[in-house]
């Protein structure tokens, strides 16, 4: 499962994840710019990054090695 982390509209800056998605593997400031799990994004970030954090070291190429949800 991956997760984005950090809550628009001022999502900060860094490359945090929670201890249950430990594992960062992308940054995005919008669901426009997000190459993965796009639908799952929520509202754009005036400032700053949202991080995609999955809870295992997953090939974001390989879309049906993992899922996308909220956190």
């Amino acid at each position: 499962m991956c997760v984005w982390y950090r809550s628009a509209p001022f999502c900060g800056h860094g490359s945090d994840c929670p201890t249950i998605y430990p594992y960062l593997q992308y940054h995005a400031d919008s669901s426009s710019h997000a190459q993965y799990c796009s639908a799952s994004f929520g509202s754009k970030c005036w400032s700053g990054e949202k991080n995609l954090c999955c809870n295992a070291n997953v090939n974001l190429q390989d879309t049906s090695s993992y899922t996308c949800g909220s956190y």
